[in-house]
């Protein structure tokens, strides 16, 4: 297993993508409260205020649907002064981006800024707007928003080093490439065999497995302190994050198969992509791994097989194996074709993968 491509991702591109936010410019103080909030969290948004001048744009209308489109959902901020008649132009040109954002199937929600709860339908029972969800706290918004997929940089349990340090990671993509052998197929159809009566074809029996099949890597730190020299010293702090798995957001990758062979050891070669945060000037201590679903009708000996061969050895502990069970998949982890760095990790072996910053 080798890593084929490597690129850096703009935000756009990274899974999950960005929450829109709109606003009056005469809100702005009030805003800034939820926008702070919302990077201590590492959440990845665009906040655009609203004014008669800037809507007068000729440009404006263009650029607002830009946004729309390069964003997941849009959490337009009403108030007391948004509902005042002079504002009667911009609230039209609110709702029609809110037909646009539903129009593109996308959420949309409403935060109310300082209209108490007992008075919300006085505000907007004749509006467009009346049906859509609302809330008045960034804890309701993040329950509201939690299935959407935001990108959430929460990287670190201390929030003021979230805040300052999120801005510093940027996402890269490591394109990596396997074998699957006509072994492994031939294993895996011996031992589905014992449960489904009809043989199934080398194809399906790849089909099935690859639908099962799960690719990601877990992160464990931006670098060491032991690693570090006084130079970083200002950013010791930041080398303590959260472990987790990425991408954040779905936790991990489906593989795709590339491409059938025609040799006589290999039937199938098959990509992954793996996500990964990099301290731009850390880099980041990581470890791979490919997974089947806990109760899967394949075998974890089925996934370290699969290692075996395509590391062209039956000692794994020269790729630091080592198999983990959590509460959805049995992993194995192991080391890939890069520069490495020692690392005590999570209890999956004692190297990890080190990615220096680009």
């Amino acid at each position: 297993m080798y890593v084929y491509s490597q690129e850096v991702l703009k935000d756009t591109e990274i899974i999950g993508s960005k929450m829109l936010i709109t606003y009056l410019d005469e809100d702005s103080e009030k805003v800034g409260e939820i926008t702070e909030t919302l990077r201590s969290r590492g959440i990845y948004f665009r906040a655009v205020p609203k004014s008669d001048e800037l809507c007068a744009k000729n440009d404006y209308v263009s650029e607002a649907e830009r946004e729309i489109d390069a964003c997941k959902i849009t959490v337009v901020v009403l108030s007391k002064t948004f509902f005042e008649e002079r504002n009667l132009k911009m609230r039209n040109v609110t709702w029609y981006e809110i037909g646009r954002v539903i129009g593109l199937g996308k959420k949309t929600v409403l935060y109310f800024l300082d209209i108490p709860r007992e008075k919300v339908d006085e505000y907007i029972h004749r509006t467009p707007v009346r049906q859509i969800q609302g809330c008045r706290t960034t804890e309701e918004l993040f329950t509201l928003v939690d299935k959407c997929n935001i990108m959430e940089n929460l990287f670190y349990s201390d929030t003021e080093i979230n805040r300052y340090a999120s801005p510093r990671i940027f996402y890269v993509k490591l394109t990596t490439v396997f074998n699957v052998f006509r072994k492994n197929i031939e294993t895996m159809r011996a031992h589905l065999s014992r449960f489904e009566p009809e043989e199934k074809s080398d194809k399906e029996v790849l089909a099935e497995f690859l639908q099962e099949l799960a690719c990601g890597c877990t992160v464990f730190r931006f670098n060491r302190k032991d690693n570090l020299d006084k130079s970083h010293t200002p950013y010791m702090a930041e080398s303590d994050m959260i472990p987790k798995d990425y991408p954040v957001n779905f936790k991990y990758t489906k593989p795709q198969l590339l491409e059938y062979s025609t040799a006589k050891d290999i039937f199938a070669t098959v990509k992954s992509d793996l996500i990964l945060p990099i301290h731009t000037i850390l880099g980041v201590d990581f470890k791979p791994f490919i997974a089947i679903k806990k109760r899967s009708k394949f075998k974890r000996e089925h996934i370290t097989e699969l290692l075996k061969m395509n590391f062209n050895t039956d000692d794994l502990s020269v790729r630091d194996v080592f198999t983990l069970t959590d509460e959805k998949l049995q992993r194995a982890y192991f080391l890939l074709e890069l520069a490495t760095a020692s690392g005590e990790g999570l209890n999956v072996g004692n190297k990890v993968n080190y990615l220096f910053p680009m």
